[in-house]
């Protein structure tokens, strides 16, 4: 294992974990998030934002396996949120975790929320982490491997 450099625990509920890993919010999604739960990460995206000196930063998610897609007052509040934070975003990867049609529907959710959304910062979807990693790496001044690791180490996270 690589050594991975510390991330700060932002918070660990039901449905989704965030915590700071330098200018990355990294964001595990573990269930259905609600309209409470994207306004929360995005007031932890604007207290990780104000805390840096170039006010920009980079959005990592991980979509779990297999919850139930958002309805569509979710997808039109994280539409309108994206396109708030947008010139205040480096770049987001999205990473969905599986395969057959859960993964092909939360693809095509993704990708309708980010056309909504019309941002102005490179954003992407991916079915493989390393991928996602990579591709963060070539925006972003940032290990791949330890981005990766990072998210692994999120995933595990509880509640304490």
């Amino acid at each position: 294992m690589t050594d991975v450099p510390e991330y700060a625990l932002a918070f660990v509920d039901d449905r989704v974990r965030t915590a700071v890993w330098g200018d990355l919010q990294l964001n595990v999604y573990t269930g259905t998030p609600t309209v409470a739960d994207l306004d929360r990460l995005a007031a932890a995206q604007n207290e990780l934002r104000a805390s840096r000196s170039a006010g920009r930063i980079g959005i990592f998610s991980f979509c779990e396996t297999e919850f139930e897609i958002p309805g569509a007052e979710v997808r039109r509040h994280g539409a309108k949120l994206q396109r708030e934070m947008s010139g205040l975003v480096t770049a987001s990867a999205v990473v969905v975790d599986g395969a057959g049609f859960w993964a092909s529907a939360a693809i095509s959710v993704i990708n309708t929320i980010a056309i909504l959304a019309r941002s102005s910062s490179p954003a992407r979807v991916f079915g493989e982490i390393q991928d996602a990693a990579a591709w963060m790496a070539r925006v972003m001044p940032l290990d791949a491997r330890a981005l990766v690791e990072a998210t692994n180490r999120l995933r595990t996270e509880t509640r304490g």
